[in-house]
């Protein structure tokens, strides 16, 4: 399994991944997470991959996003996303900050999924921003 990923943390081993990253530390009720799915269309893996490697270095710059991982499946035709973000500021600053990438993974995957955790507020937001995009939104247990 191939994985890029970014933890903030000041515990990070060699590999940039943080063996004792504690994530409850970090969050609050208006911490955003997102789930994704992209299927990586044929023959364009090493394109992926890059790209997701420049988003990934962008991200480890950006105040608030908290972390940002990407996990490929066996056969590597699948790409899923974990970002966690401290607010939705952080998420909308970090859409700025990797713009210069996003078309790139556009281009070169197909959605299959997006599933969010916010605040019933947030949601309202992002529903607007996202209106064609198909998104599964979830509260947490305290929102």
């Amino acid at each position: 399994m191939t994985t890029y990923s970014y933890p903030k943390s000041n515990n990070s081993n060699s590999s940039g991944n943080s063996a004792n990253w504690d994530i409850a530390s970090h969050t609050s009720d208006e911490t955003i997470i997102l789930w994704m799915q992209r299927g990586v269309k044929e023959g364009k893996l090493d394109a992926v991959k890059g790209a997701l490697k420049k988003l990934c270095e962008l991200a480890s710059t950006e105040e608030g996003c908290l972390t940002h991982s990407f996990a490929f499946n066996a056969d590597e035709t699948q790409v899923y996303a974990t970002e966690i973000f401290a607010n939705l500021d952080a998420l909308f600053g970090h859409m700025k900050s990797v713009g210069e990438v996003l078309p790139e993974i556009r281009e070169n995957t197909n959605p299959v999924s997006l599933t969010i955790t916010s605040t019933a507020e947030d949601q309202v937001k992002l529903k607007e921003l996202l209106p064609a995009f198909p998104i599964t939104f979830l509260t947490s247990i305290d929102s």
